[in-house]
């Protein structure tokens, strides 16, 4: 993402490329990102659909595309798009782990965890699906669930506990989860 000054900035060079080619799908979608920066999310859609119309979108414009739909509250047509990507893109963890993430904005942790385990069901023992899902069960206040999914993520890969940590540092105050952060430190100071 851009800060405004560096979106203004895009926005004029990308409408320099497009003056040289109107089917540069590189600035097409250079505009389409600093117009969303700009929170100008109906510009930001229509540059993205004149990108459609120019080749096949990969997956960061759609993604791209559900995030300006969930801004201009257009939720079906986003869900519409992550439900899309998960039956096209399976394998992809970063559109489960956005197309959860929807839902957890919304603090709809029980359907953002239902769409971690969806993925699960693809992706088994994915740790930054593991690590997500334990993050939902503890802000949905499912304690011990949250514990489990925790200790399951950090047995498959605990170099990755920051990333849980990252998403709500709150949780460090839970006893159970100090305790094992404070092992994988230990663990590392050996």
């Amino acid at each position: 993402m851009y800060n405004s000054e560096e979106a203004e900035q895009a926005l004029y060079f990308f409408s320099l490329a497009l003056d040289v080619n109107k089917k540069d799908m590189n600035a097409l979608m250079g505009m389409a990102l600093a117009l969303y920066s700009l929170e100008r999310y109906n510009e930001s859609v229509a540059y993205i659909m004149r990108a459609e119309k120019t080749d096949k979108l990969p997956v960061e414009a759609l993604l791209l595309l559900a995030d300006n739909y969930i801004e201009l509250d257009l939720d079906e047509e986003a869900v519409d798009i992550f439900q899309k990507l998960t039956k096209q893109y399976p394998q992809d963890v970063d559109i489960w782990l956005s197309y959860s993430n929807y839902y957890a904005v919304i603090e709809d942790f029980d359907q953002a965890c239902t769409i971690i385990n969806q993925g699960l069901e693809v992706l088994p023992d994915n740790p930054f699906l593991l690590y997500r899902i334990a993050n939902y069960y503890f802000l949905g206040e499912y304690t011990c669930q949250g514990i489990t999914y925790l200790r399951l993520a950090y047995h498959t890969e605990a170099n990755l506990v920051n990333f849980f940590l990252d998403y709500d540092e709150d949780v460090i105050k839970i006893p159970e989860v100090a305790e094992i952060v404070n092992i994988k430190t230990s663990n590392n100071e050996q």
